[in-house]
């Protein structure tokens, strides 16, 4: 009797942890021009993809917006021509990890760097119980590259001249 309450319990202290933490799915996102925003930002429309629609959406896109000017760069639209991507050498986000994990962890510094324009969210259900969530994003682009010039993860623009 010992052994088979025993074995119940290393059978829920197993489980638990599963039900304790939200697994955080991998981030799907598009990043589309949006317009043309005030000077030093870029105007984005950000579609992110996920299976729970109140799980952190707004660090999400965030996330999604800032990871896609930083690395994808923007998509073209009929509002504007679109734009490259900040860091130019894609290998750059796994080598310089020791500033990328902190920056993109949850609550991190990225929040400081995107806001959502008011009323621009949208969610959509999809099939297979996903759902589609996007809004329209500022991203402040020149403050994002001085953090990286000063943290000498990209050159600066005067060392080309």
């Amino acid at each position: 009797m010992k052994r088979y309450i025993l074995l119940v319990l290393v059978g829920m202290l197993n489980i638990l942890p599963s039900f304790s933490k939200e697994k955080e799915e991998p981030l799907q996102y598009e990043v589309i021009c949006a317009g043309t925003g005030v000077e030093g930002t870029y105007l984005v429309n950000v579609s992110v993809t996920v299976s729970n629609p109140n799980s952190m959406v707004e660090e999400r896109l965030r996330k999604a917006a800032i990871h896609g000017v930083l690395f994808q760069g923007v998509s073209a639209s009929d509002k504007c021509s679109g734009y490259r991507p900040i860091v130019l050498k894609r290998e750059t986000e796994q080598s310089r990890s020791d500033f990328f994990l902190p920056f993109f962890a949850d609550n991190g510094r990225l929040a400081t760097y995107a806001d959502i324009v008011k009323g621009s969210l949208k969610i959509l259900k999809m099939p297979k119980k996903q759902f589609r969530i996007s809004a329209i994003l500022s991203v402040r682009k020149d403050e994002l590259r001085r953090l990286l010039e000063e943290n000498k993860i990209i050159e600066g623009l005067s060392t080309l001249f």
